[in-house]
């Protein structure tokens, strides 16, 4: 009998703990029993950035905890991050410049030029940790030993961002 259902998301992964035991639920959550049988945790395995599925666990496969369960194409993620790299290689140039322009003739760089360029290579750079992310948050893996217990999405799949793919089950 089902005790209860707690769903929440941590590190892209939505969990799904469902703790078993003797105890049966009316209507009005009074328990009838209290016989404990045991644990099982569940995790739905979902995508913390959506993407299009490159592999995933097989259906009743046993994993171990920290086993890659799930990898999106992450080659959308990789090609913008090399576009935000050069864009603040190239912000980064500009703010350079503009600082050592104003170190050799002040006020020819207007103060707000020169906090616009710094702004914006903080902000570049912001950007390209925001990235590094999303590639990271295509693997995902096990957070315990278990089982691949149901498939929903299969490799090719797109899915959107915390969509579930898969479940683990341990026990």
């Amino acid at each position: 009998m089902k005790k209860f259902n707690l769903k929440r998301t941590f590190a892209g992964v939505m969990v799904a703990v469902v703790l078993f035991s003797g105890v049966s639920m009316m209507a009005d959550s009074t328990p009838t029993s209290t016989t404990p049988v045991g644990t099982v945790a569940q995790i739905d395995v979902g995508t913390p950035s959506g993407g299009v599925i490159a592999k995933e666990a097989a259906l009743g496969s046993r994993v171990v905890k920290g086993q890659t369960v799930l990898v999106l194409n992450k080659n959308q993620y990789v090609a913008q991050e090399k576009i935000d790299k050069a864009t603040l290689a190239n912000d980064t140039q500009i703010n350079n410049r503009n600082e050592a322009i104003n170190k050799k003739a002040p006020g020819v760089v207007t103060q707000q030029d020169l906090t616009s360029s710094k702004d914006l290579v903080a902000a570049d750079k912001a950007t390209v940790t925001l990235d590094k992310s999303y590639v990271k948050e295509c693997t995902v893996k096990a957070p315990f030993d278990g089982k691949v217990s149901k498939v929903i999405n299969y490799p090719g799949s797109g899915v959107g961002s915390g969509n579930e793919v898969l479940d683990v089950t341990s026990k």
